[in-house]
This record gives structure tokens, sequence and C-alpha cells, in this order.
């Protein structure tokens, strides 16, 4: 584990995030389990404009085909949220049937800052269950979030 970073694990997932940060489950969101991770001191509800991690998991009715889901995942970042992708790839992710990793640059308007979006998309074993770990943070931050993308891990 790098120095400075915590393990996360729920379930099946892991991965790695800063160490003292705080964890916010969010009861009741689309998604079967969402968790919000933050610096302290930060807002209760991440603006989006600070670095933030985010987790969920999503149980979808039938199984999904990996490259239709990729695309959608982009064309939605990209059509409907304005974010500009600047890289992907499809990526190893131990125990995933498929995962691809996403990088996009946008402008948070209300804070006039450069964003940067490290996003990782996880199609389960099942084909059934969907995993997302996004990192973010303004521009110049973001390589120190690399970690939590790089460690994440499905196991049993």
């Amino acid at each position: 584990m790098p120095a400075g970073f915590q393990r996360f694990t729920e379930g099946a997932v892991s991965f790695v995030y800063p160490a003292g940060w705080r964890e916010e489950r969010r009861p009741g969101a689309v998604a079967s389990s969402l968790v919000g991770l933050s610096p302290p001191g930060s807002p209760p509800e991440p603006s989006g404009a600070g670095p933030l991690v985010i987790f969920g998991r999503f149980q979808v009715s039938a199984a999904v085909e990996p490259s239709k889901s990729f695309d959608d995942h982009s064309f939605e970042q990209t059509g409907v949220y304005g974010r500009r992708l600047t890289g992907q790839e499809d990526v190893d992710v131990e125990g995933a049937e498929a995962a691809r990793r996403f990088e996009y640059e946008y402008q948070d308007r209300e804070r006039r800052t450069s964003m940067r979006k490290l996003d990782l998309v996880v199609i389960g074993p099942d084909r059934r269950t969907l995993y997302n770990l996004v990192a973010q943070a303004p521009a110049g931050e973001a390589d120190k979030l690399e970690p939590a993308i790089e460690s994440f891990r499905l196991e049993g």
C-alpha cells in the first residue's frame, strides 16, 4: 500500500484512498452502494470542485455487453455532462470480466477551476454487477489520486 493511503473494503471490492479522508455512505441512491471519500474539512456534500473519490456498485437485471456499457458511460460523461475525454484504455482488474479507464477534463464553472477526472468502470464476473470508481481533483492535484484507480480489485 502506498504511504499516506488506507484501504477501503466492501464485500469483494478493495482499493486505497488518502489516509484520514472522511467516508460518507449515501443510502437510497441509484446505486446499490454509493460511498463518497473526501478530505477532512471539505463540505458534507462534495461539490466536485475539490479532491474526491467516489465508489459505486450497480446491479442490473440483464447481463451487459462490455463495449456497449463502456460506450454508454463515455457518452454520458461527454454528451450529458460536457466533459472532454482525454484518454481511455482497457485495463486488467483482478477478478473482473472487463474494465476500462477513462480520463476527462472539465471546468468547474462555479469555482473557475480546471478539473481532471479519473474514471474506472468495471464489469463484474457475473456481468450483472457494475462498479465505478471515480477520483477527481483540480488538474494539478489529480495525479495524487492515481493509486485509488490503480489499486482497485475484486476478490473472491
